[in-house]
């Protein structure tokens, strides 16, 4: 089986990409993938596990890895909550660097960061310097803080920005509007993207 043949490769894999898998068939990857790996992205894949009542935060809470992709996983607004709770307490995930979530349908960012003590923060006036093969600068976003002062930033514009100084008009509008619907009460936040750094 590939998989089998991936566990036995001598050579250091960094990314494995998986196009497209039913669930029975990504729990065969899951179950047998031994390699340790930097990045897994996930196209169309469902998380949950065909055979028994596993939720789909079972893969996220027991896989150790740097960077997530994942284009509509099945996962609710309740799921990433529970998600970043847990990584909130140190239970889980202490070594992800970033997680990248594309959704078809939006999810409500106030119920995903519930209990969670997320601070909206201006992107005229907050930057962080986020270091991968190159600098990037993130302006704004929403921060949450883990146990230990670790701090993870929820990308709120899809703005990333190479010069620290700069920063895009719209980026600085949205956050006005993004503002007043996180101030209000009745008022749900869709986000259909959810990029979140820890650094």
């Amino acid at each position: 089986m590939f998989i089998d043949w991936l566990n036995g490769v001598k050579n250091e894999i960094r990314e494995i990409i998986i196009l497209s898998a039913m669930s029975s068939l990504f729990e065969v990857f899951r179950n047998r993938f031994r390699k340790s790996i930097n990045t897994l992205t996930l196209l169309d894949t469902d998380f949950s596990d065909s055979e028994s009542s596993n939720s789909p935060l079972d893969f996220l809470f027991n896989i150790n890895i740097e960077r997530i992709i994942s284009h509509n996983p099945n996962l609710s607004a309740e799921d990433l909550n529970l998600f970043l709770r847990s990584w909130q307490e140190g239970k889980t995930n202490l070594n992800l660097k970033q997680v990248k979530f594309i959704f078809w349908e939006g999810k409500d960012v106030k119920e995903v960061l519930k209990d969670c003590g997320g601070e909206l923060m201006d992107p005229r006036e907050t930057k962080i310097k986020f270091r991968e093969r190159y600098d990037i600068w993130y302006r704004g976003g929403i921060h949450i803080r883990r146990n230990d002062g670790r701090l993870a930033v929820i990308d709120t514009s899809g703005h990333e920005y190479w010069k620290e100084d700069e920063i895009y008009e719209e980026h600085a509008l949205k956050y006005l509007e993004d503002h007043e619907i996180w101030n209000s009460e009745n008022s749900p936040w869709y986000e259909t993207m959810f990029v979140i750094h820890f650094l």
